[in-house]
């Protein structure tokens, strides 16, 4: 069965994303399910070396940028993307992420496409104290509140308090807003498996090795775990992010990674395998999240969550169901948190089958692909 009605002549779609990879892992299920509704799929991104510039019939474009691009890379870039969009005359213009969003529709604003803004989160420009962001938040929600007046762009949160926010700094049109939850779980790639019989309780993080995801506070839980004697593995999954500011360098996830009870494994390409081979999940994030992938495929393989009670992460973790919340910036509760759970298997297996139940029913891919497309449909149908 269709996913949305298929169009009655063909209509291109146009991504703006900032990462060919993060496309591949958080949009292309989407992606292929518009060609099969009858969209002709473009990706505009930065792309890796070798890459494969058509991929099952989504055909990507290359632009030369990264997320710590200065205003006049800035302006290049949207020239490229302006050349891109007259080449295509895209009915829709999908942009993904803050930077996309500013970079995406500038470049759009005087074509006939609709624009499509996906906010993934508010990341660090609307949750660090520090001067240089709070500015930057200044200018987004400057330059929304001016595209508003001149385009009224529909916008896609993935949580109601990120909506609320913009929503109260007058940047939205209330009757053009959806919140769809997250980017989607592929229930059937990433199935419910029973926790591992191993002795020894493995507690897994899987995202970026980034300050801001709280890395370094579960860190310092499993420190005072082992302080407790509380016999624990902490499997940290990710690279580093340069790019971001609040990248961890390589030299303390090493250092992390000698420590008996905590293992760094870098980059995986094979995800459900590290969730399958835990215990409980963690994700320590001190806020900008929009839902986290990673806690999304963690509870779809049926794993407790314990995460930081910031937005996004409420969106998946519900107390005393399936996981627990904790303050972020806060090692002793999180540790708190994680020794319950490690000495608690009958509570565990409770709240991992709720984690499933919770995905299959408000999260699956095949929802969120639904819900877009049904968008998709009203964004080119209205005037």
């Amino acid at each position: 069965m269709s996913l949305a009605m298929t169009p009655t002549h063909k209509r291109t779609l146009l991504f703006v994303v900032t990462e060919e990879w993060y496309f591949r892992s958080h949009r292309m299920d989407l992606a292929l399910a518009a060609l099969s509704a009858g969209y002709d799929v473009h990706v505009a991104c930065r792309t890796s070396s070798g890459v494969d510039l058509t991929d099952r019939g989504v055909r990507f474009h290359s632009i030369d940028w990264s997320r710590s691009d200065g205003m006049i890379k800035g302006l290049k870039s949207i020239t490229e993307l302006q050349r891109l969009i007259s080449k295509l005359q895209p009915d829709i213009v999908h942009n993904v992420s803050l930077k996309p969003i500013l970079l995406g529709s500038a470049a759009a604003v005087a074509s006939k496409a609709k624009i499509v803004n996906a906010v993934t989160g508010l990341g660090l420009a609307f949750s660090s104290k520090r001067l240089t962001y709070r500015l930057f938040a200044l200018v987004v929600v400057a330059f929304l509140s001016v595209l508003n007046l001149l385009k009224r762009p529909y916008f896609i949160f993935q949580n109601k308090e990120d909506r609320t926010r913009l929503d109260h700094l007058g940047s939205l049109t209330r009757d053009r807003v959806e919140v769809i939850r997250g980017s989607g779980v592929n229930t059937e790639a990433y199935r419910f498996r029973a926790e591992p019989d191993d002795d020894t309780v493995c507690v897994s993080v899987v995202c970026r090795m980034l300050y801001l995801k709280g890395v370094e506070d579960v860190v310092k839980a499993s420190e005072i775990l082992v302080s407790r004697g509380v016999s624990h593995l902490l499997l940290l999954t990710g690279a580093p992010d340069p790019e971001n500011p609040s990248s961890i360098d390589e030299d303390t996830l090493w250092s992390w990674n000698e420590r008996p009870q905590i293992c760094w494994q870098g980059h995986s390409e094979d995800v459900y395998s590290t969730l399958a081979k835990s215990h409980l999940s963690a994700l320590a994030s001190q806020g900008g999240e929009g839902v986290p992938k990673s806690l999304l495929e963690a509870a779809a393989v049926g794993r407790p969550l314990v995460a930081t009670d910031v937005p996004g992460n409420r969106e998946i973790v519900c107390p005393g169901v399936n996981g627990i919340l904790v303050p972020p910036h806060s090692p002793s509760k999180l540790a708190d948190a994680m020794e319950r759970l490690i000495k608690d298997p009958a509570l565990r297996r409770v709240y991992g089958r709720e984690s499933r139940k919770l995905v299959e029913s408000e999260f699956s891919s095949t929802i969120v692909k639904t819900q877009t497309l049904k968008l998709y449909e009203r964004v080119v149908q209205c005037r």
